[in-house]
């Protein structure tokens, strides 16, 4: 017996809104990202990467990034440093970087926003960014996202709180 969700086996793209029920279950087989619709109307994707410890090779999509922060816990929004440190990245792969803050209306500013990350001669990677968050605010939640050719590979989400204004 087998089952299929709908799918869409010949381009990039995301399903449309009006190609969705909500909570049906799209896939882009070519992406491997998987597609929803939430009650409010808005398509929700859930990223794919394949994974295959046993055989590396020089294949991008065998290994998922892995996402480290540096400790926040002296986080102080009138300007600091956060090391972002990415491991299981393949050798030789140029891969490029995202920094967004997920809070509406924030007032966060970072000293570099996306990027390439280096030397690709490493599978460790880091980046510095510098970050000042307002007085008013003195919050952040930040989303750094690891990409490879314009696609979302892994993400991950850190919340910082000024520990001097809280």
């Amino acid at each position: 017996m087998s089952f299929f969700f709908k799918r869409d086996i010949t381009t990039n793209n995301a399903p449309l809104d009006d190609q969705v029920e909500v909570g049906e279950l799209v896939l882009n087989a070519k992406t491997g990202i998987m597609y929803s619709k939430r009650t409010d109307g808005k398509i929700i994707k859930f990223m794919s990467v394949s994974i295959d410890d046993t055989s590396p090779a020089s294949d991008m999509q065998k290994f998922v990034p892995i996402i480290k922060f540096s400790d926040v816990s002296g986080f102080c929004c009138n300007g600091d440093s956060i090391i972002v440190t990415v491991d299981n990245l393949l050798v030789g792969t140029a891969y490029t970087y995202l920094v967004t803050d997920m809070v509406a209306g924030s007032t966060t500013y970072f000293s570099v926003t996306s990027g390439i990350m280096s030397p690709i001669s490493s599978s460790r990677r880091e980046v510095s960014i510098n970050i000042s968050v307002s007085s008013i605010q003195n919050n952040a939640l930040l989303k750094f996202s690891v990409l490879k050719d314009g696609i979302v590979l892994s993400e991950n989400i850190l919340p910082i709180c000024c520990t001097t204004c809280s």
